[in-house]
């Protein structure tokens, strides 16, 4: 009895080990039997990712329910990069230096349909305000003045102009200042700024482009040589807050000052601190980067917008108007191509003079306040504060020259404080006003 029952054990044995091999050999899912899908989310700041993967598909009918499980293969995403614009420095509001470009007005004459003057095809000089054929009048491209100063590190343009686009009743005509830095009458530079426009400083408005082939202008810079095509300023420094110098340029519309358009633009651009500019405003369809504009149509292709000329009225170039040229950091001969006509106006400088409470050298009231007691100022013609003064005053808080010719001086402040920045170096230009203002400190 003991061998059968033996006998017995060993087929269950059997029995039990041909079940234990039918199961090994049941058939597993492949991972490649479905599709694993990842979804990634990357925020612009780049904190943060997100993966969804669906759940596994059920195992089959067929299969046996002691099946083991094959693990999902998970994918590890890469985020990608993402550029970040971080600005070094951001323009504020000029501290010196302004100058005035003061421009034909059409406002008075709008219900005429025609400009009372300051247009001059051939020397690429518009008065155009007023739309193609039926010349209504827009007065967001009717530019009023033009103004320039700077600051340690920008320039400043101030584009004043008569009102609002009366479509949109908006400012969102593009504008831009044109820079000549050999004063030769051929661009050098154009800054650009274009809608929509806010209140704050902002790089995604602004465009710069150098005429680095200087074929601007054409055989004749400024002067008519249409039908000419040249590339205008075809190497982009700046587009839309994108360029080398992430700071190079800015715009906005001014906070507080009436229908004006501000452009801000790194000094470093014009190293020489010498150089023509005037300013630009246009809601036609010229491309203000492609210059000379008077080199791409003729006169009769452009139209006019002087009333009884035989080209009236506007035709292919509307809804422009610019400026004549002033200059900047130099003395005028008064043959400079572009320059603004009339004799040459004597600048001034204003001084203001403060107790610099906080010794962080900028005036805030409170806690800085004027300056109480009596101070010489000595002004010097050129880079250095020696020799003869050409001007000298006493004065407590508040300086101003009296008429000086464009150029350079240094001013020397003999006070009984330090004085932050003595010996200062400014530049005076024909008919405008050059803010300077001393910190006195107690030390």
């Amino acid at each position: 009895m003991k061998s059968v029952f033996k006998g017995l054990n060993c087929i269950v044995l059997l029995i039990l080990l041909a079940s234990c091999t039918s199961v090994a050999q049941t058939p597993t899912v492949s991972s490649d039997a479905y599709n694993v899908q990842v979804a990634v989310a990357v925020s612009l700041t780049q904190t943060a990712a997100a993966i969804e993967a669906p759940a596994q598909p059920p195992a089959s009918a067929t299969q046996s329910t002691a099946a083991t499980s094959q693990p999902v293969a998970t994918a590890t995403p890469e985020a990608t990069a993402t550029s970040v614009i971080v600005h070094v420095l951001e323009p504020g509001a000029p501290t010196s230096g302004w100058t005035t470009i003061t421009d034909t007005s059409s406002a008075a004459m709008a219900s005429q349909k025609r400009a009372p003057g300051g247009e001059d095809y051939n020397l690429n000089r518009f008065e155009r305000p007023f739309t193609s054929g039926n010349m209504v009048y827009h007065p967001e491209v009717d530019i009023q003045t033009a103004k320039l100063g700077y600051d340690n590190n920008f320039y400043y343009v101030d584009i004043a102009i008569q009102g609002v686009n009366p479509d949109t009743n908006q400012i969102d005509a593009t504008y831009a200042v044109e820079l000549d830095a050999d004063k030769d009458g051929r661009g050098d530079y154009m800054v650009i700024a274009k809608p929509p426009f806010g209140n704050d400083w902002v790089t995604t408005t602004a465009w710069v482009g150098q005429d680095a082939n200087h074929d601007v202008g054409g055989p004749h810079p400024l002067t008519s040589d249409a039908p000419y095509r040249s590339d205008g300023y075809e190497t982009i420094l700046f587009n839309n807050g994108q360029g080398q110098d992430p700071d190079l340029a800015w715009a906005r519309l001014s906070p507080d000052k009436t229908n004006t358009v501000e452009i801000a633009f790194k000094r470093s651009l014009l190293p020489t601190g010498e150089f023509m500019w005037g300013v630009w405003a246009d809601n036609g369809n010229s491309d203000l980067s492609l210059q000379d504009i008077n080199d791409r149509f003729t006169s009769q292709e452009a139209g006019t917008s002087i009333y009884g000329l035989s080209y009236y009225p506007l035709a292919k170039v509307a809804l422009l108007d610019n400026t004549c040229r002033w200059t900047f950091g130099f003395t005028s001969t008064g043959k400079e191509p572009g320059l603004c006509a009339g004799s040459l106006p004597p600048g001034h400088i204003n001084a203001f003079l403060y107790f610099d409470s906080d010794n962080n050298a900028t005036y805030n009231n409170p806690p800085d306040t004027p300056a109480t007691f009596m101070t010489d100022i000595m002004v010097y013609s050129g880079t250095s504060c020696s020799g003869t003064p050409v001007q000298t005053q006493t004065v407590y808080d508040t300086f101003s020259s009296t008429a000086l010719a464009a150029g350079k001086y240094c001013i020397h402040l003999n006070a009984i404080y330090d004085v932050v920045s003595n010996d200062r170096v400014v530049t005076v230009n024909s008919g405008a006003n050059t803010e300077a203002d001393f910190a006195l400190q107690y030390h």
